[in-house]
């Protein structure tokens, strides 16, 4: 390496360490270089209880990424390269760093109008135990289920994934500082000469790959699908979360309303066996028809505890479903006469291919194939060579002593001498990996590999999807109508009832007659029960199907 120095004759008698160092005056070309990356332009992942939104073509690096990733090495390329779901609330631009700061607070607002209307809350942030909405429990679920916090900082380490590739384009500074004691012999004319002598010394480094054959972009395209999909991820994980609070809190009013039910039959078998024990008194009744009544009675009095304990354990499963221990009791307001949802607006073909371009997880699935088709273009890009610029900017200052060996035949040598040895570097280098033992042959049928898989995931989804939909419309279109016989069911076995029972207590009906019409109506209530939250679940499981927040 070439050297300039104060004192050119020693440096024929020393060798400086070799130093791999770039200019200082690269240091402001690379400072400079940054505003082609301006981090302002990158898109950030959403606050734990917020969806994602898709960044328009204008937003900035990601945006671009996005099209280099659907222009390069993409096979499916109708598939949208930033689909925006209908059910998300637009956020402000990625760009506005602080307005997107502002959502949480925003959001806070929002929690807190949703707690002075829904009412109190208890120590764990809960709604209190007096009574719960189901838009409360949303609110609640959504900032306190593990689900959305794990997704959500996966989508934060994606994000960070982003920027270390991004981190590729900018040149690499390195600082370095050596010292230490240096002694060297050589010979000369007057003999063998010891060098000793301490040596300090320090550098700055630079390092920037200029050309590397498209690694770096399929990378940084890489990455950035890697977030798209992670967003979208979140952006399921919360419609789940939602869907699961809906799920357990019409199933937890189901079983509030069987248990209602099942006082009601209690209360009819109690009115049913004070009719017989009359009759008995009276000598119309027989001991085995008082019995069968008593029978009757007790079955109702099991019946209501087990319905009770069913409605327990719907609590446990709604106090899973919003984020807390099984234990935490809750109440919630009652559905009441709740109307059927309106009939379907489309048939069930355009809901399959309404959910297949807007689900979150089916846009997930894309993202993961763009991702593998830039992987790909990865691997392919490792058979090329890396040219990079380089240098250095550094010196050494070393106080030596310069003798002869004891006992040679030439005079007696000592001499002292402080050195000043700056340096400096730059160039250009080249770098080609000719073999490496077929590795990157390997790594790209792993890469081909992958990509087939993840297209094969996509379409499996898409199956998924068109499965989900189809059997949750025919299931909530065949609710609607068993509800409405549910309802005249309800009504004919009361009135059939009531005539049985009027007749017994006038002689004419015998007790298997009302046993039998009592069951009918007790089959009937909790029939129309059951038919009602299986409406309510077919309505919430077709929305989730189609990939929206609320039916």
């Amino acid at each position: 390496m070439p050297l300039v120095s104060s004192r050119p004759m020693l440096s024929s008698m020393r060798r400086v360490p070799r130093l791999t160092t770039l200019s200082l005056a690269m240091l402001a070309v690379a400072c400079e270089s940054r505003r082609l990356f301006d981090p302002e332009t990158l898109y950030t992942s959403p606050d734990p209880s917020m969806p994602w939104v898709p960044p328009s073509p204008g937003d900035g690096a990601l945006a671009r990424r996005l099209a280099a990733a659907s222009a390069q090495g993409d096979e499916r390329t109708d598939a949208p390269i930033a689909p925006i779901a209908p059910w998300i609330v637009p956020m402000p631009a990625a760009s506005d760093r602080r307005a997107a700061g502002s959502v949480a607070d925003d959001a806070a607002g929002a929690s807190a109008t949703v707690a002075e209307r829904g009412g109190d809350r208890d120590s764990s942030g809960a709604p209190a135990a007096a009574t719960a909405s189901l838009a409360d429990l949303i609110d609640f679920a959504l900032r306190n289920n593990p689900a959305t916090r794990l997704e959500w900082e996966r989508a934060k380490a994606a994000e960070g994934e982003l920027g270390v590739v991004e981190s590729r384009y900018f040149p690499t500074l390195n600082a370095i500082g050596f010292g230490g004691l240096d002694q060297q012999g050589l010979a000369s004319t007057e003999g063998r000469e010891i060098i000793r002598g301490p040596i300090v010394g320090g550098a700055l480094e630079l390092n920037w790959v200029l050309l590397d054959f498209g690694r770096r972009d399929a990378q940084s395209a890489a990455a950035a699908s890697a977030l798209v999909a992670a967003n979208f991820s979140f952006n399921r994980t919360l419609q789940t979360v939602v869907f699961e609070v809906q799920q357990a809190y019409f199933d937890l009013d189901s079983r509030i309303a069987l248990q209602v039910a099942a006082e009601q039959d209690l209360d009819t078998a109690a009115t049913q066996a004070e009719a017989v024990e009359e009759r008995l008194n009276a000598g119309l009744a027989t001991m085995p028809d008082h019995l069968q009544a008593q029978q009757r009675l007790t079955k109702a009095r099991f019946d209501l505890e087990a319905a009770r304990s069913d409605a327990i354990t719907g609590r446990a499963a709604l106090a899973r479903a919003v984020g807390l221990s099984a234990e935490t009791w809750i109440e919630i307001e009652r559905l009441g006469d709740l109307p059927i949802p309106d009939g379907f607006e489309s048939g069930v073909d355009l809901m399959i291919e309404e959910a297949l371009s807007s689900r979150p997880d089916v846009q997930a699935r894309v993202a993961r194939v763009r991702e593998a088709a830039q992987r790909v273009r990865e691997a392919e890009a490792a058979f090329a060579p890396i040219v990079s610029l380089s240098g250095a900017v550094g010196g050494a200052d070393q106080d030596y002593r310069v003798t002869n060996q004891p006992g040679a035949p030439f005079p007696p040598l000592d001499r002292r001498y402080d050195a000043s040895m700056p340096s400096y570097f730059v160039g250009l280098r080249a770098s080609w990996l000719l073999f490496d033992g077929f590795s990157r042959e390997a790594a790209l049928r792993q890469a081909l590999a992958e990509r087939r898989a993840a297209a094969a995931a996509l379409d499996a989804s898409r199956l998924d999807v068109s499965n989900e939909v189809w059997a949750a419309y025919f299931d909530l279109r065949a609710a609607r109508v068993q509800i409405e016989f549910g309802e005249a069911l309800l009504r004919a076995s009361q009135d059939a009832y009531d005539s049985v029972f009027e007749g017994y207590r006038m002689g004419l009906r015998t007790i298997t007659d009302l046993l039998e019409a009592e069951s009918d109506l007790d089959s009937a209530r909790s029939t129309l029960v059951r038919t009602r939250a299986d409406l309510l679940s077919a309505s919430v499981r077709l929305a989730y199907a189609m990939g929206a927040a609320t039916p």
